[in-house]
């Protein structure tokens, strides 16, 4: 099951120009791009991976643009994936089903 969700993710039909755009704020609801596939990788991630694995995932992540965030140029938006990865955390600790188009 895996494989054909990587392969159907990986050979998606989107027009290159489109992949890029953003659409607002840098969260993935915002992001063109999101919105182009029907499975997005954080939700491969949350089926496929231990929630040990999972977990450390998302915090790296928080880690990640919280600690880049005023050395990219758009701090804002860098903030706005951290406070994202922060509530996708929070919601696999309830073991919640994290839904990225939210």
């Amino acid at each position: 099951m895996l494989e054909k969700e990587l392969y159907n993710f990986a050979h998606h039909n989107v027009a290159p120009d489109t992949i890029h755009k953003l659409n607002g704020d840098g969260t993935a609801k915002a992001q063109l791009h999101y919105q182009q596939v029907d499975i997005q990788p954080i939700e491969i991630m949350q089926k496929y991976l231990t929630a040990e694995e999972f977990r450390g995932f998302l915090k790296g992540n928080l880690i990640k643009y919280s600690l880049r965030a005023n050395f990219k140029g758009n701090e804002p938006a860098d903030i706005g994936k951290a406070f994202q990865y922060a509530k996708w955390l929070g919601q696999a600790l309830r073991r919640e089903t994290i839904d990225p188009r939210e």
